[in-house]
């Protein structure tokens, strides 16, 4: 019984990490395919926020650029 069980939480755990992998993969590719698009304006991602706080009249949110690749900050 606990063999059975312990093999289908190992099996569970692997078809989760392949899932795992696909997707972070899927999403790798996906981005660096994308990363090489230019927007139409010109603007980076930061330069978007800085003039969206500001057409709000938001100043109390700080906007900082990140060096990296798929980063979190």
């Amino acid at each position: 019984m606990y063999l059975t069980d312990y093999l289908w939480f190992l099996g569970a755990i692997l078809v989760c990490m392949i899932i795992s992998i696909y997707a972070s993969r899927k999403v790798s590719t996906t981005y660096a395919r994308y990363d090489k698009v230019k927007t139409s304006s010109g603007m980076t991602g930061f330069d978007t926020a800085v003039l969206l706080l500001q057409n709000n009249q938001i100043d109390d949110i700080k906007v900082g650029k990140v060096s990296g690749t798929l980063t979190n900050h």
